[in-house]
């Protein structure tokens, strides 16, 4: 997410879109391709930046905190309703927010 107004559409697209017809392990939360390289706190974007750099820093409050997991919290999702930033393991099965500029549409 590169701002608030992506944010919003994103929150807009879940409220479409109810829990229940959401096929995943956590319907609540949407991956959106950054990861805590080397479990430092340092996240990036799949287009190498922060999420600062990147446009969209809102983490909700205590987040990132790698959590209780076991195997840790090194992917960053988003939340249906609030659209902060979570940090959350790499196994959950989520739905995913992808990116693509208007113009590659057509080559589909």
């Amino acid at each position: 997410m590169n701002s608030d107004l992506e944010s919003q559409v994103i929150r807009e697209l879940y409220a479409k879109n109810p829990d229940k017809e959401i096929i995943s392990s956590i319907p609540y939360h949407a991956a959106i391709g950054t990861y805590d390289f080397g479990d430092g706190g340092y996240w990036l974007t799949i287009h190498g930046e922060t999420p600062k750099e990147a446009g969209y820093e809102r983490w909700n409050p205590h987040e990132p905190n790698n959590g209780t997991q076991p195997r840790g919290e090194f992917c960053g999702v988003t939340h249906r309703e609030n659209g902060f930033l979570y940090d959350a393991p790499c196994d959950w099965v989520l739905p995913f927010i992808c990116e693509m500029k208007p113009q590659s549409l057509r080559d589909l």
